[in-house]
């Protein structure tokens, strides 16, 4: 009589737990599957994943009510509720996931290092190509200057040196693209040796970087950004000419790059002419 009341036991169990859940996962704006969403019952802690044709499948399962969570980074998450009555009660749910989209913080990349602005050590000021222009600057440093807390030591119309907070010299540090430009450090009779050809951004971080750039970024960085390459197959170019009222001056910038799959080429020419200030 045990032995018979054991297998009795066993039988009722696989009957009782035989209930399976199954179904698909689909974008609601595409109708296609979404693999690798994750599917939660949260009653018993149990989990699985969408494959790639978006379908999952839960077996053993008792009768009762389940909540079914389901989320995916891009998508938003679901919770449904599922009840399973019958003892042998195979349910099939598909469900439609909306996708979501999230609003990043501000986020200030310079080179190796990163963080938001409002919580970075080192304040950076970001001067765009396009407002040389309207700062009406014949150089870099006629730009740089109009920074707060930068100014320029200047030797002639064309001969000026960066002071970020009162450091000036072999305390600033001009960096183009990540690597060390030393020529306005040493003499008095040398600019920065940058002039805005090809030029994307300037940006000025104000501050001892020191750790990062050597004992000569005591007092901040003039960080010089080239401009990106022309896409793959592509071509683009431009001609830029300003005239300066205030010395009779005129200058003409011409650009002209593109890039192949293994190669990128770039042509710039720049012509500037100066009278004396009035």
């Amino acid at each position: 009589m045990r032995i018979y009341f054991l297998i009795a036991s066993c039988l009722a169990s696989q009957i009782i737990n035989s209930q399976t859940l199954k179904g698909k996962i689909f974008d609601v704006n595409t109708d296609k599957p979404i693999a690798g969403v994750n599917v939660f019952l949260l009653e018993i802690n149990k989990n699985t994943f969408t494959n790639e044709n978006g379908e999952y499948n839960f077996t053993n399962l008792g009768r009762g009510v389940y909540r079914i969570k389901i989320s995916q980074l891009d998508y938003t998450t679901k919770i449904e509720t599922v009840t399973i009555a019958s003892d042998k009660e195979n349910l099939i749910l598909d469900f439609r996931l909306n996708t979501q989209s999230f609003k990043l913080d501000e986020v200030v990349i310079s080179n190796a290092f990163y963080d938001k602005q409002d919580k970075n050590t080192y304040k950076i000021d970001v001067v765009k190509k396009g407002n040389l222009q309207k700062m009406g600057a014949v150089t870099i440093m006629d730009a740089i200057e109009k920074v707060p807390g930068v100014d320029a030591i200047s030797t002639g119309p064309m001969v000026s040196r960066p002071v970020i907070r009162g450091l000036s010299g072999n305390r600033v540090l001009t960096v183009v693209d990540g690597m060390r430009f030393e020529t306005q450090q040493w003499d008095d009779e040398h600019g920065i040796g940058v002039n805005e050809l090809g030029l994307d951004r300037i940006e000025i971080i104000k501050g001892p970087v020191s750790l990062l750039y050597g004992p000569e970024a005591m007092g901040g960085i003039i960080h010089i950004v080239k401009e990106q390459p022309a896409e793959v197959n592509t071509k683009k170019g431009y001609v830029s000419s300003r005239l300066f009222s205030n010395n009779l001056g005129a200058s003409t910038e011409a650009n002209l790059q593109g890039a192949k799959e293994k190669y990128n080429w770039g042509v710039n020419a720049l012509g500037r002419l100066l009278s004396d200030y009035f």
